[in-house]
């Protein structure tokens, strides 16, 4: 099963919206469906409940992180936002960072880690 973590960060943004909206997003692609949780930090005694940290996309299959790439770019390029800022972690340690600021091209990505 292929792992793999998602974070967004929104410099001035609103972190925690920003994750619900994509994971929503997500959560529409059929090949990632039943797969993407959003995970929630530790509840701290002062704190009235736990806030979500990332999105998790762990899902069986070859060819997930095309999907997965090309879907968070898709999200970006809807973007209102001028700059949104995706991290997508694999579990094996490989990272990508794709910006709204600087859409990347998914083909180009996807040759750097070797998946295409």
């Amino acid at each position: 099963m292929d792992a793999y973590d998602v974070d967004v960060y929104v410099p001035g943004g609103d972190h925690m919206a920003e994750l619900e909206e994509l994971v929503d997003w997500l959560r529409r692609e059929p090949e990632l469906r039943g797969g993407v949780d959003l995970l929630t930090g530790a509840v701290g005694a002062e704190d009235l409940g736990a806030l979500p940290e990332m999105i998790t996309v762990a899902v069986g299959g070859a060819g997930v992180l095309p999907v997965l790439l090309q879907s968070i770019q898709t999200w970006l390029s809807l973007r209102s936002r001028s700059h949104v800022r995706v991290v997508i972690k694999e579990r094996g340690g490989r990272k990508v960072e794709i910006e709204s600021a600087r859409p990347q091209d998914v083909e180009s990505i996807l040759r750097a880690l070797g998946n295409h």
